[in-house]
């Protein structure tokens, strides 16, 4: 029960008003049950109280805010920037470090270290790769040692798609070169040429990922056929690496992949586990 009434002048605007009556409300026992849980911050920290961890991140904004996280678990916290700083922290005999949060920029510049360092192995070493725990093989390494010297074609008609598998595979080694087309893919890849894989868009107008690499299939087939090896640089059989590019991971699309003649296929953006479980199995083969 109530009223509600207004106040309007042309020109000017209108003032709205209501009378109404409340009564003294009780929360419900579920929602003194969520009310207790949200201030009690530190409630799954007793497994983790007394704990030290150390975080070593050259981003000071990002430390501090793993380091919030972390501190609401109990756990003391040490932030430091670079790897050297954090082994130099270990040997400190008045400090009990339980475990070291390394950030991925700086565990793939500098995470070799702690390997060769048997001292340090009192704690527990966690390696964040976009709240991802990194395990010993370190796939980003291995990329690196996959991709370094290699020459890489992309193939998107998206500016933005490009711009980005760009710069994640030259952030292995590789040296890219991009098109944004299945005709342009056609032109750059007709033998012979310097590429050793290709990372082909499947959704493109005019021309798709499909029907592109089965012409540069057939294309293969042909050179093969009618060149003889001294011709093309003792290359005896053309079959460049197509790595499908797709944000479609339905097993559907991935049999189409590989019917067509496509070696494999990986997921927009690019997951360092996927990539480095495809590009591996494909340079292997080739």
């Amino acid at each position: 029960m109530g009223e509600i009434g207004f106040v309007s002048k042309p020109k000017v605007g209108s003032t709205f008003t209501f009378i109404t009556v409340f009564a003294n409300g009780l929360p419900s026992s579920n929602e003194c049950k969520t009310q207790q849980i949200i201030n009690q911050p530190h409630l799954a920290s007793s497994e983790f109280e007394g704990m030290t961890a150390m975080i070593i991140d050259h981003r000071p904004v990002r430390a501090k805010v793993s380091r919030y996280h972390i501190q609401r678990l109990g756990i003391h916290v040490e932030m430091v920037s670079d790897f050297n700083q954090g082994l130099s922290a270990l040997t400190n005999e008045n400090m009990v470090i339980n475990m070291v949060l390394i950030e991925q920029e700086v565990g793939d510049k500098d995470s070799g270290c702690h390997l060769t360092c048997p001292h340090y192995n009192h704690a527990r070493w966690v390696f964040r790769n976009k709240g991802t725990p990194r395990n010993g093989d370190l796939p980003s390494l291995s990329l690196r040692h996959l991709f370094r010297g290699r020459r890489i074609l992309i193939v998107d008609d998206n500016s933005v798609n490009r711009m980005v598998a760009a710069a994640t595979l030259k952030k292995y080694g590789a040296e890219v070169v991009c098109v944004s087309s299945g005709k342009e893919a056609i032109s750059s890849l007709k033998p012979p040429h310097q590429f050793d894989a290709c990372f082909m868009d499947i959704q493109m107008p005019e021309m798709d990922g499909f029907e592109a690499t089965r012409t540069i299939r057939d294309m293969e087939l042909s050179t093969n056929n009618e060149v003889s090896v001294d011709d093309f640089d003792n290359v005896s059989n053309w079959h460049v690496p197509i790595v499908a590019m797709t944000a479609d991971v339905i097993q559907a699309t991935q049999e189409e992949c590989l019917k067509c003649g496509m070696d494999g296929y990986v997921s927009k953006p690019f997951e360092v586990e996927q990539l480095y479980r495809e590009v591996s199995w494909v340079f292997q083969s080739s």
